[in-house]
């Protein structure tokens, strides 16, 4: 007499050493089969969610690199442009100094080099307004996935 033995995901016939009735029957192995594909299903789902969730949080890490780099760069070029004019770190980075910045670039003469900083300076909200967008995405992932973790003081 042979019985079906269930260890972890192997299932393997093994001559039977117990009393009749000791083994799996083809009913509960089919149920423990069903139940094994179901957790595995549900794993890899949690899988491509969290793929997804750290494909975007590597984009949006991206995003504010680049930004940043755009923002020094016009930074330094504003500084050439205008020594006199002490625009704060990171100020950039902030619509209202965009504004300021955009309409100084508009008053001033048409140079290359003004009409460089005006296009580059429309890059930067561009970049922030995806960022924002990205945010969004990554909290409702998580909103869905798990919610608990919104709970949490440096995340949520």
């Amino acid at each position: 007499m042979y019985r079906i033995v269930l260890d972890g995901f192997r299932l393997t016939l093994a001559a039977s050493v117990a009393p009749p009735g000791a083994g799996l029957t083809i009913r509960e192995v089919v149920a423990r089969v069903r139940f094994m594909t179901k957790r595995v299903r549900a794993i890899e789902e949690v899988r491509n969610v969290f793929g997804s969730l750290e494909r975007f949080l590597l984009d949006r890490e991206r995003l504010l690199d680049m930004r940043t780099r755009l923002v020094d760069k016009l930074h330094w070029q504003l500084h050439d442009m205008w020594p006199e004019w002490e625009i704060p770190a990171k100020a950039l980075t902030q619509p209202g100094w965009q504004t300021k910045v955009a309409s100084r670039l508009a008053r001033a003469e048409q140079a290359v080099q003004i009409m460089v900083a005006r296009d580059v300076i429309c890059r930067p909200r561009e970049l922030s307004r995806a960022t924002i967008d990205l945010y969004e995405k990554i909290a409702a992932l998580v909103k869905t996935v798990a919610p608990p973790l919104l709970a949490e003081p440096e995340i949520g």
